[in-house]
């Protein structure tokens, strides 16, 4: 755990990685602007500016939200995602992802997750994102903002629901695939017009 403030020093944009497979715990009010590479293990963070403001970049591993310290959290940083792709935890909170998300070295797979099984959490892609390995959402919620939040890839429900954010009726060329599971998913317009125009299959 680092509960002291990272910033750049001298000789520029500093960058945090995580590389091996542990935890590695931000809570300071950061300024770093190089980026943070997780590569393996676990980033977790305690608020808005854990991670500086430069891109995060998903290279298998994941980024979490502290419980029960974070409930409800928005980051601007742009995501990357690797070829490796990458994990998204809730962990109990509301998070709001606004920066833009994109491939990196390649085009992986956004797992978006809540480990802690929470009723009430939920992960919110507000960004006009242009990833292209698809969505995996599992035992949580993802909202969408516009026509573009999950990208261009396959998204997958896994015990999980697919909400509009109830602002503006909303198109989606995506396929879908429902995975068995035993709760069962969920495509939730809440309020407005929402399209599919694209296949739903069984996953």
């Amino acid at each position: 755990t680092i509960n002291a403030n990272l910033t750049d020093g001298i000789g520029g944009p500093a960058m945090v990685q995580q590389l091996g497979n542990s935890t590695l715990v931000l809570a300071g009010t950061n300024a770093y602007s190089g980026g943070t590479l997780i590569s393996a293990g676990t980033v977790q963070v305690t608020n808005a500016d854990s991670v500086g403001t430069g891109t995060i970049t998903l290279n298998g591993g994941t980024f979490q939200m502290q419980s029960p310290t974070v409930s409800s959290i928005a980051f601007a940083n742009n995501i990357a995602v690797n070829a490796a792709g990458g994990t998204v935890d809730a962990n109990g909170a509301q998070v709001n992802l606004q920066g833009v998300i994109a491939d990196g070295t390649g085009a992986g797979v956004l797992r978006l997750i809540d480990s802690s099984a929470s009723a009430f959490s939920n992960v919110q892609l507000s960004g006009a994102n242009t990833y292209s390995g698809g969505t995996l959402v599992v035992d949580t919620t993802v909202v969408v903002s516009n026509n573009s939040s999950v990208g261009s890839g396959t998204v997958t429900l896994d015990n999980a629901s697919f909400q509009a954010d109830g602002l503006s009726n909303l198109t989606f060329s995506n396929n879908f695939k429902i995975n068995t599971s035993a709760i069962g998913s969920a495509i939730d317009a809440n309020g407005v017009t929402l399209t599919i125009n694209a296949n739903l299959t069984d996953g």
